[in-house]
């Protein structure tokens, strides 16, 4: 019996030293447990930078619009030669010259279209640039530069320039005497229906007896000249009175259409010398004719026409009045030249296009 008492003891000392060993062992690894450091878990309070929203982003300023001004073309060019227009250009950044054209036909002008580019590699100020172009199809535009570059507000156009694209072979239809409330609107007419220029030598009293009709000889896109103030034989005047008719018949067209007058002819083709410097120092050019159908004379349309067209050669100046005598015909005689000249390849041009086309003006 004592024996088993002191076995009881000894187990429940074992059972309690046991339990103490846990206890503790436990404790120690909660310790270890509370002492290990963690990563802190995803938040939002990180410090990680973030991108604000597109539409937050302020956009560069745009760059100065580039500047496109000052542009030349010729008057008249063939239809199978490349020929330059050219404008001066300001631009900070690489830029886009275009050159834009639109055709013109009877009065009405086309919409714009892009005709050639040229890409200006580097900025620059002020200065020429030009661009080769061919206007393939015969008759009467409007061109015009343009210059673009990315990031700055364009494009800018610049003023647009006539050029008449003709082909191998040219006429000049010139009409003496004028205007008149008569004949003048029937070759007014004709030629619009033809889309054909004229050159108009008018008196400088029946321009100014006929304000409408001298305007509108210009508004159609005709070239005006002086045929003198008041169609006296310019050989028989005096110096004084030679220059004052000169300088009288200019002024007064000059003042109705708002046109330079630059081209003189001599009433009855009466010139010398003395006539030829004073109209050089009126600022004025003298000009004849090569073919004359006398249609001041009258006859038939048929004749008058028929003349003109036998007659007429590449750059030929064509004679012909629309006051004056017995011109009632030639109202009805120039859409039948008209149709004879184009069907035989002429294109007709006024003086300044024969002129800068190179041929010889007499």
């Amino acid at each position: 019996m004592g024996r088993y008492h002191g076995f009881a003891r000894t187990w429940r000392s074992i059972t309690l030293l046991t339990a103490a060993c846990l206890l503790a062992l436990a404790s120690g690894t909660a310790a270890f447990a509370d002492t290990t450091p963690t990563a802190p878990p995803p938040s939002s309070e990180t410090t990680t930078p973030t991108v604000p929203p597109s539409s937050d982003v302020t956009p560069p300023a745009p760059g100065p619009r580039p500047i496109a001004r000052s542009v030349t073309a010729p008057i008249v060019a063939r239809n199978y030669r490349a020929f330059p227009v050219s404008c001066i250009v300001s631009a900070t950044t690489p830029a886009t010259v275009t050159v834009e054209y639109r055709r013109i036909i009877r009065g009405k002008a086309s919409a714009w279209r892009p005709l050639a580019q040229r890409v200006l590699a580097s900025p620059m100020a002020s200065k020429r640039v030009a661009v080769s172009v061919r206007l393939r199809t015969r008759g009467l535009y409007q061109v015009r530069m343009s210059v673009s570059a990315s990031g700055c507000p364009g494009p800018t156009h610049t003023s647009s320039r006539r050029v008449r694209s003709v082909g191998s072979k040219v006429v000049a239809l010139t009409f003496d005497d004028g205007p008149s409330g008569r004949t003048t609107p029937l070759v007014l007419a004709a030629l619009r229906s033809a889309d054909a220029p004229a050159t108009f030598f008018l008196t400088g009293r029946l321009a100014a007896a006929a304000p409408g009709t001298t305007r509108r000889i210009h508004a159609e896109g005709h070239l005006l000249a002086s045929h003198s103030l008041a169609h006296r034989i310019l050989t028989q005047l005096g110096g004084g009175a030679l220059a004052s008719d000169l300088a009288s018949g200019k002024r007064i067209v000059e003042s109705i259409s708002g046109q330079k007058v630059t081209w003189l002819r001599p009433p009855y083709g009466s010139t010398s010398p003395r006539v030829a410097d004073a109209i050089r120092s009126a600022g004025m050019r003298q000009v004849l004719w090569t073919v004359d159908p006398q249609d001041w004379r009258g006859g038939s349309a048929g004749s008058i026409a028929g003349h003109v067209l036998s007659h007429t050669r590449d750059g030929s100046i064509v004679l012909m009045h629309d006051s004056g005598g017995q011109v009632a015909t030639t109202g009805r005689a120039v859409p039948i030249i008209l149709s004879g000249l184009k069907r035989r390849g002429y294109d007709c041009v006024n003086l300044d296009e024969l002129a800068a086309l190179g041929y010889r003006i007499r």
